[in-house]
């Protein structure tokens, strides 16, 4: 890890981060309803995530996240992958982003007004590897424990990856964000009486749920989610739509600049990045409909 960011701060005050890159993906016709989403491509198409990688720079990001937020051990696992080629998959997600990001460094053109581009290592949480809609609720069958078993050893995989940093995206609970803070310092076990012990004593006691009302939970989730199947209401992206005037190629939907004060949100069910407050535009008297 660098303090890249801290200097980029420093010299312009803001950051650009890519779009959604499932988005993309789809955008440009890859099918990703797959349990891995677009880590799949790390595996069938790496090129093509590299591709997108480096159509987001050309777009004028400052920082792109690598095709990992849906990877982990347990799921390459299920897929039947060895744990060395889990972690070779892991490894490589990075590899593509920091490979645009030479490619496109290495022209003296694309350094003029800018600071070096930087590649954050994508963590997912527990829900995106349960694919159930929980990444949105935290509300998982496992204790605090039972969550720093499942992120630590990918943890330490992408923070020794090359990455310049590491985004840990869609956390839906204070109790899944302190165990990653707790395998980023090596330790998770909270000190007695403190807010993170009380905070884990809350998650042991919600993993005790009887099964029946973890079922019940799972079918208001579930009937939350479909409330409507119409189409959801798309948000713009960073380096993307919402790039008022930006010449578009050809050979990309993405235009080549982006405006330093566009926010990056979420369109769809392409990219899971995205707040809360994104994905229920109808609580606000918005016209956008619940999610499908």
């Amino acid at each position: 890890m660098s303090d890249s960011l801290s200097a980029l701060l420093d010299r312009q005050g803001v950051a650009i981060l890519d779009g959604g890159l499932a988005t993309e993906l789809e955008a440009r016709g890859h099918d990703i309803g797959d349990e891995l989403w677009s880590a799949r491509l790390l595996i069938d198409d790496p090129e093509s995530l590299r591709g997108v990688h480096r159509d987001y720079l050309l777009a004028g990001a400052d920082c792109i996240v690598s095709a990992s937020y849906q990877a982990s051990f347990a799921g390459f696992r299920r897929r039947g992958l060895s744990e060395r080629e889990a972690t070779r998959l892991l490894r490589r997600s990075v590899e593509l982003a920091r490979q645009a990001r030479d490619e496109l460094w290495s022209a003296p053109e694309h350094r003029r007004g800018r600071r070096r581009p930087l590649v954050a290592a994508g963590i997912g949480p527990y829900g995106a590897f349960l694919a159930d809609g929980s990444e949105y609720t935290g509300i998982y069958d496992l204790d605090a424990e039972g969550l720093a078993r499942f992120h630590r050893h990918r943890l330490q995989v992408l923070a020794t990856s090359g990455a310049d940093l590491l985004a840990c995206e869609t956390i839906p609970s204070a109790v899944e964000a302190r165990v990653l803070v707790g395998c980023w310092r090596g330790s998770t076990e909270p000190a007695p009486g403190s807010p993170s012990a009380a905070a884990t004593a809350g998650a042991s006691r919600m993993a005790a749920i009887s099964p029946p009302a973890r079922r019940r939970r799972r079918r208001r989730l579930r009937s939350w989610r479909s409330a409507s199947t119409a189409p959801r209401r798309t948000i713009s992206t960073v380096c993307s739509s919402a790039c008022a005037g930006g010449w578009r190629s050809p050979s990309s939907s993405i235009p080549t600049r982006a405006r330093s004060g566009t926010r990056r949100a979420a369109s769809g069910r392409g990219d899971r990045r995205t707040s809360r407050a994104t994905w229920q535009p109808w609580r606000r008297g918005g016209s956008g409909s619940a999610p499908g």
